[in-house]
Order: C-alpha cells, then sequence, then structure tokens
C-alpha cells in the first residue's frame, strides 16, 4: 500500500533485535468550511503517497491560556521535542504553533525537531546508544514498547489519568496505553488500522449489502459482483510484503494462535483445523472464485493502492489513504466507496488498531514540563483543529462528534477507536511475533500452494515449524 498498515519491522540496533509496527498512513481530509488539508505526500514507513497540492494556511492554533499565577523559574537548557514531519505542512505548521505557545507560556526553551517518518527507524537506535533520546518523542506506538523495557521512557500515569477524567479515553487507546504494571508510559494523540475499503456501488448492483460481516461472505461477496477482467473482487497482496500479513488476521479470526498468552511459545501446529479452514477460503478464492487480480504474487505495499484507485478491485483493506487519494483525485469514486471495520471470522473479530502517541525521556530533566506539555497537546479546542487537518482518528470520546468524523468515509475512525484491540491480538506483539511478520511465514505458505502446488497439509507443517524455530530464539524460562 502506499501507506503502511502497521507493518512489521524487524530493526537490529547496537545487537538488539526489534519488532515495529510502521504507523499507519494519512486519512481524513477537513470537512467543509475548514480549508481542505493537502494531498498526503508521505506517510509513516510508507512515503510514496500521490504528489500533493498546497491547501489554504490553517488557522493559527488555539490561543495559549494566560496562566493563573506567575511561571515558575525557568529550568535551564533547551527541551528537545522530535516530532513527526507528516507533509501534510497546514498540520505541521498547527503543531509547531501549538508547542511554540507552550514554550512562551510556561518560560522553557524548546527546539523542535521534525524527523521524516521513515528515518526514525534509524534515529531511535542511534539515540539509545549515544544516549542521546529526546526530552519528548512523538512516534508509532509502537516503539514505546521497546524504549519501555529497557527504562528509558517516564510514567505518564498522573497526565493520563487527567485526560481521562476530562474526556475519557477511547476503549481501544486504553489498551495501547496501559502496561500490564498498570502505568502509561505514552499518551496516545492519534488512532489507526488497517479498515476494509469497498466498491459499494459494485456490490449494490450485484443485489448485496455492504459490508460483508465475515470473511467467508466477504469471498462469497466478491465473486458475486466481480467482472473481470475488467474488475476483480479482492485486492489484497499475496506476496513478501507486509501488507500480506493480513492474512494473519485472518487466520486469527478462525482461532488460530501463533503463540501461547505469554507469547513465549510457538503453538500455530496445535491449530491444524482451524488455520486449513482459513487457508481453504484463501486459496479457493485465488484459484476456483479467482478473485484476486493478476500479479498479487508479486505486489508491493502500493499494489492494493493502485489497483483500487484505477478501478479494477472491489475490496482493499488500507488505513483510509485509498480514499484519502480519491477525496484528491477521483472524488466521484469516493462518493462510490464505503470503509468498514475488517470483517469477522467463526471464532473472533480481529480488528487491529495503532496509532501514534508522545512519550518523555525518562533521563529529561525536563519530566514535569514535558508532561505539562502533553497535557497542553491534548487540549480540546485544539484537538478539534488538530483532527481537521491530521491522518488520524480519535483517541478520547470527547472527540468522537469532532467534524472531522462527520464525512461517510471517516465515521469508521470513531469505530476503530471503541473497538479495535492491540496489533496481533489475541497474541502477543513481541519481538518473536515481529520476526514471524517479517519472515512472511503465513504469506509463504499462501505462496507454497498456489505457485509451487504444495498442499495445504504440507504448507501448513513447513509454516509450524518455521514458527517454532522463530520463538525458540525468543524463549525465556
Amino acid at each position: 500500500m502506499a501507506v503502511s498498515r502497521k507493518a512489521f519491522l524487524k530493526l537490529a540496533a547496537g545487537g538488539l533485535g526489534l519488532g515495529l509496527l510502521a504507523a499507519s498512513g494519512p486519512a481524513p481530509g477537513p470537512p467543509a468550511p475548514v480549508a481542505e488539508a493537502p494531498k498526503p505526500t508521505a506517510a509513516p514507513a510508507k512515503p510514496t503517497l500521490p504528489a500533493s497540492k498546497q491547501a489554504e494556511a490553517p488557522k493559527p492554533a488555539a490561543e495559549a491560556p494566560k496562566p493563573t499565577a506567575a511561571p515558575a523559574a525557568a529550568t535551564s537548557g533547551t527541551l528537545t521535542f522530535w516530532l513527526y514531519k507528516t507533509r501534510l505542512e497546514p498540520l505541521d505548521r498547527l503543531r509547531t504553533e501549538r508547542i511554540q505557545a507552550w514554550a512562551k507560556q510556561s518560560a522553557v526553551e524548546v527546539e523542535i525537531v521534525e524527523i521524516a517518518t521513515s528515518d526514525y527507524n534509524k534515529k531511535i537506535p542511534a539515540a539509545i546508544e549515544s544516549k542521546t533520546l529526546p526530552d519528548v518523542m512523538e512516534a508509532s506506538d509502537e516503539w514505546a514498547q521497546l524504549l519501555q523495557a529497557r527504562g528509558l521512557l517516564a510514567d505518564l500515569s498522573d497526565v493520563y489519568q487527567r485526560i481521562d477524567r476530562e474526556q475519557k479515553w477511547a476503549p481501544a487507546v486504553k489498551t495501547l496505553s496501559v502496561w500490564p504494571d498498570g502505568k502509561a508510559y505514552e499518551i496516545m494523540i492519534g488512532s489507526s488500522g488497517n479498515l476494509l475499503i469497498s466498491r459499494d456501488d459494485q456490490l449494490k448492483e450485484a443485489r448485496l449489502t455492504p459490508p460483508p460481516k465475515t470473511w467467508a461472505e466477504l469471498f462469497d461477496f466478491a465473486a458475486k459482483a466481480q467482472r473481470p477482467p475488467r474488475t476483480y473482487g479482492v485486492g489484497e497482496a499475496v506476496s513478501n510484503t507486509s501488507d500480506a500479513n493480513l492474512w494473519v488476521v485472518v487466520l486469527q479470526a478462525y482461532g488460530v494462535r501463533v503463540a501461547d498468552d505469554q507469547g513465549k511459545k510457538a503453538t500455530f501446529g496445535s491449530y491444524r483445523a482451524e488455520a486449513l479452514e482459513a487457508i481453504n477460503l484463501i486459496i479457493d478464492g485465488y484459484e476456483t472464485k479467482k478473485v484476486f487480480p493478476p500479479g498479487v504474487l508479486t505486489w508491493d505495499q502500493t499494489g492494493d493502492n493502485d489497483a483500487y484507485q484505477s478501478g479494477r478491485t472491489l475490496f482493499a483493506f488500507n488505513p483510509l489513504s485509498i480514499p484519502a487519494w480519491l477525496r484528491d483525485n477521483k472524488p466521484d469514486l469516493l462518493e462510490k466507496t464505503g470503509t468498514y471495520l475488517l470483517p469477522g471470522g467463526p471464532k473472533l473479530h480481529v480488528q487491529p488498531v495503532g496509532g501514534v502517541a508522545m512519550s518523555v525521556n525518562s533521563g529529561s530533566k525536563f519530566r514535569d514540563k514535558a508532561s505539562d506539555l502533553i497535557y497542553f497537546l491534548n487540549d480540546r479546542e485544539y484537538a478539534r483543529e488538530f483532527f481537521n487537518r491530521a491522518q488520524y482518528g480519535p483517541t478520547t470520546e470527547a472527540q468522537y462528534d469532532f467534524p472531522a468524523f462527520d464525512q461517510h468515509w471517516l465515521k469508521v475512525r470513531v469505530e476503530l477507536a471503541k473497538a479495535g484491540k492491540p496489533s496481533a491480538w489475541p497474541d502477543v506483539n513481541n519481538e518473536a511475533f515481529a520476526e514471524s511478520n517479517t519472515a512472511f511465514v503465513v504469506p509463504r505458505l499462501l505462496q507454497r500452494i498456489i505457485s509451487d502446488k504444495l498442499t495445504p497439509e504440507q504448507a501448513f507443517d513447513e509454516a509450524a515449524e518455521a514458527y517454532q524455530k522463530i520463538y525458540q530464539k525468543y524463549e525465556r524460562g
């Protein structure tokens, strides 16, 4: 896809292996009469979106509230803030103005360092090694897992609870924010995740009512509504690309578990019947129903975007970068497009959610000030303008009715914030799970059946062995 849907990355830094999920890509544009946001030209981990036009300049950030007492004596030095450079210029400007307003009010000198999202994969490991992490960092929520495990994140429970009392965190965001020890080490500022993108007009012509509720129904809808070679039902990669790890979600929805509840021992091989049911559904879709367009075995991350945007596919799975592109390039097709939560399976409804969060360096001398800054960046009225320009969904219940989420293709953002589960759920999102995704264990399983003509049983056994070898490397105790 042109924007990552939380694709797992394997990162080696100073000998430390890290499984990371890249942040999700842009989606919402502002509702009228707010000035339209520019077309995104990049997104976390996948800076490959179409070139953009510049939008009208945004309104200045909401004026900082006047302090009720003289500010405390300034801490000497400079607070460093690493900020995603989103390439949504009005959004970047709005955030910078807001941080500068806080700096002036609080008598703290702040250095804002804008970093391209793809560069975080180099910057953070290097900063860990050189002990030069910034005081405050905006990053994909998955980075906090690495940093907190090494004692590098400050406890932000106080500011988390303060925001919760005033705005009430969305259910999905709570699951991402609170650690097993009951503390919060990151404050989410935007939610995102893979969603179902649907050609509702084509489904209705086939007398089908979108969305399909289950994966089996999706393949049935795809077969009935497609008109090959003009249109194909399912636009999803079956190649060695992180997009193809969507099929792991399908297997989990059928009851498959990659590992045990602690995420230490591989259990994939114990779910043969459940896995084969899901695998046969996918293979039947490819070989019998023929709902996949030619080329999915070699697609890269942009394959699903290109296919849907050109009108060749009926379904895609994307963090809304596809409808965002349609908004700016094919608004007529956007009106025919529906956006929904992913289908469910016979055992579970697996709907991953992630997003972008702010964290504070545990070694920062600005820890208290940094917490105050993060609270300042969660002001409700400021957030209203932020989401008009951002590529994310809501994080608190107070944001559900913001104008940004009134548009027909963005309402699903609110549903995701309510119903989403942490990445890898019901499995544990750890280094072993991350490595299994970067090894494309499930996509390779499907390829072995389609291309190499293995039986589903043989391919399953190979995949079970691959999971076993990966998890054995990470077993503890």
